[in-house]
């Protein structure tokens, strides 16, 4: 996991499986790589095979204080099907978390973009 200060997103990459003390470790730099009040993941799945049920609870109820905008690249469809449950999940408790699965790095670099300059115009207005 490491933070682009050119663009402010934070890129994952997930390579195997990802077990439950992974996940909280996610959880943990995630907090420490939060900018302001946002947080935006550029995640690179092509090399994912698995996310433990004690990871994706981990990942669905821990509690971040931030926005959060997901972009995915590269899973397989059966990542994807993972991926898309978790998603969900996390998008109907606060804080809501934006995410979208998509082809390939370039067309998740355009989404999250697109968010964080829709995010900080709607925080600007504030």
């Amino acid at each position: 996991m490491t933070y682009e200060a050119e663009t402010g997103f934070v890129r994952f990459v997930q390579n195997g499986t990802i077990s439950e003390e992974d996940a909280r470790d996610i959880v943990a730099r995630y907090a420490s790589l939060t900018v302001d009040d946002a947080l935006f993941i550029l995640g690179d799945h092509r090399h994912a095979t698995n996310t433990t049920a004690g990871a994706r609870k981990m990942f669905t109820q821990h509690d971040q204080p931030v926005d959060v905008y997901y972009a995915a690249y590269g899973a397989s469809f059966a990542f994807r099907v993972v991926i898309t449950l978790i998603l969900k999940a996390m998008s109907v408790v606060p804080p809501r978390i934006a995410g979208s699965i998509l082809v390939d790095e370039a067309e998740a670099r355009a989404w999250l973009t697109d968010k964080k300059r829709d995010h900080f115009a709607r925080r600007a207005k504030r």
